[in-house]
């Protein structure tokens, strides 16, 4: 079992789905899927080194 904290406002990616945290939230996965929290996510724009563009590669086909 994993377990996972998001802060107040914080959004995470589970198997494609948004989810947004609404005060500390804790969420127990209790089976393989993937998941992606708010600070791991990076929007194209941000992409700007070739470093960068590799985690973003990285991170859509996640």
């Amino acid at each position: 079992m994993l377990r996972i904290t998001l802060r107040d406002g914080e959004k995470a990616i589970v198997n494609g789905a948004v989810i947004r945290a609404v005060g500390r939230t804790q969420i127990a996965v209790e089976n393989q899927v993937s998941i992606l929290r708010g600070r791991e996510i990076m929007r194209p724009e941000e992409a700007t080194t070739p470093a960068r563009q590799l985690y973003f590669a990285a991170m859509l086909a996640y």
